[in-house]
């Protein structure tokens, strides 16, 4: 989404990245800053935060996942100072006063919450504690975790699934009641999306078996004695 692009564009594969015969853990932010200063750059594509940077322009970034996923989705924009949230750590990867001055009355978040209904109200009331003190900047991106860790811990017709929905329903509610209010006058555009879709499975089937059962060597790491990662 950051990049407008597939993967064969963006270079990520399934939350990771392959360089230099390496398996490199998109969830991580500190691999993905040391694969950065080794090669110039971690992405093969251009993403919405360099663009922004690179015409003077900011975007505000509220996350609730992983580090890495945080930082790739407004890579070339929270470096240079736009205010960015990582909303388990508010302050880990962002110096900025405005960053400081939103974030510093709220307590830390249940580590590892699952579901995760206090973290992604966490996400919306960041976005109004910045509204009330700082100005948008051009673009905003809001990234909630829910329901997509309910639906891989349950499935779709958990009923803790469903009671989840309801409370992301709630949550972008409150946004679209903003945006009605006051946000399009002002000339926001609203735009809801999802990174990827969900569906009921009859069978899980194992490629890693498969692949073994044929014959194929299998690892993590594409060295010599490997055939497939």
């Amino acid at each position: 989404m950051a990049t407008g692009g597939h993967s064969s564009a963006h270079g990520i594969i399934g939350n990771r990245f392959l360089a230099n015969g390496r398996s490199i853990d998109g969830s991580s932010l500190s691999a993905l800053l040391t694969l950065g200063s080794e090669r110039g750059g971690v992405l093969t594509a251009t993403t919405i935060g360099e663009v922004l940077a690179a015409h003077g322009r900011a975007m505000l970034t509220i996350r609730s996942q992983s580090q890495g996923s945080f930082g790739l989705s407004s890579w070339g924009s929270w470096q240079t100072g736009a205010p960015a949230f990582w909303v388990h750590d508010p302050s880990k990867f962002s110096s900025t006063a405005a960053v400081h001055r939103t974030a510093s009355s709220f307590p830390l978040l249940p580590p590892d919450e699952r579901p995760a209904r206090a973290t992604i109200e966490r996400v919306v009331d960041l976005f109004f504690s910045f509204l009330k003190k700082e100005a948008l900047p051009e673009v905003s991106l809001l990234w909630l975790s829910e329901p997509d860790i309910t639906y891989h811990m349950f499935g779709l017709q958990h009923p803790t699934a469903r009671e989840v929905l309801h409370e992301v329903d709630r949550q972008f509610g409150r946004i679209f009641a903003w945006w009605s209010e006051k946000g399009e006058r002002e000339g926001v555009q609203l735009i809801l999306a999802s990174d990827h879709g969900h569906a009921i499975i009859g069978e899980k089937v194992s490629v890693l078996n498969h692949l073994q059962r044929s014959g194929f060597k299998v690892g993590y790491e594409l060295t010599p004695d490997v055939d497939a990662q």
